[in-house]
């Protein structure tokens, strides 16, 4: 085991020597994000991003390519554009399966893992141990979010009743009042919220995950620097726990 990391380390490190070049400090690092993006993934003062997991991730990757990272906040559906046509470069902290073409991206190594998770009342904390918990309950659910298979068949099949809402905001107050069983939405998210808000005494997770996946970074096609540095330098951030030092920075 020890010999294989120090094989991938020095192979990241020869990637990023032979395919490196000498990039002007002026150039940019176009990063794009969705407006709908709440804290930790994206923190924001007097509308300018100010910080983040967005941010620092972006901050750290262009400094490692020696650019400028510039970021653009845009709606969910028009990120997908943006970085597609090369108007941006780069947009991280999402997941081939949330694209309609995944395949008109490159995709980046894997950067940690998440999850999506059910935000409950603290007294109704082991209401839901499983997914099929949820049958017989209002959950509350956003329009575009893309869920688990399990949960989307238990709403198909009308065994659980998805009700729209328009931000976690609405969630948390529903959730509190018992007019929705459930939210469904990350849970660093969650768990940042609750914490920010001071509510671990009403409010909290349930045991179970509603899905887990991969985040990523997709950059265009059409991005002017070479894919596979941005890659080894992933890779190195990686290795040395810049993904978890980001984690544990909003917990």
């Amino acid at each position: 085991m020890i010999k294989g990391k120090g094989f991938l380390s020095k192979f990241v490190l020869c990637v990023l020597f032979c395919l490196s070049a000498p990039i002007a400090a002026s150039q940019e690092l176009i990063f794009t994000y969705w407006l709908e993006a709440l804290e930790p993934f994206a923190i924001r003062y007097d509308h300018k991003l100010t910080g983040g997991m967005v941010k620092d991730i972006g901050d750290e990757l262009a400094a490692r390519m020696k650019l400028e990272p510039k970021y653009i906040e845009l709606p969910t559906k028009r990120v997908a554009i943006m970085v597609a046509e090369g108007d941006a470069h780069i947009s991280c902290l999402t997941n081939p399966k949330w694209e309609e073409k995944p395949e008109s991206y490159h995709w980046s190594p894997v950067l940690f893992e998440g999850s999506d998770n059910f935000l409950v009342r603290l007294d109704q904390e082991d209401s839901i141990k499983t997914i099929d918990d949820l049958k017989g309950k209002h959950v509350g659910t956003y329009n575009g979010y893309v869920y688990s298979e399990e949960i989307t068949a238990l709403f198909n099949k009308g065994e659980a009743e998805p009700v729209q809402i328009g931000n976690l905001e609405t969630g948390f107050r529903l959730v509190t009042m018992g007019r929705l069983d459930t939210v469904i939405d990350f849970g660093s998210i969650i768990e940042y919220e609750i914490k920010k808000r001071n509510l671990d005494q009403q409010l909290t997770i349930a045991p179970v995950d509603a899905d887990v996946f991969d985040f990523y970074c997709s950059y265009s096609l059409k991005i002017p620097y070479d894919a596979e540095v941005l890659d080894a330098h992933i890779l190195q951030m990686k290795q040395e726990g810049f993904f978890e030092k980001v984690q544990n920075k909003y917990r």
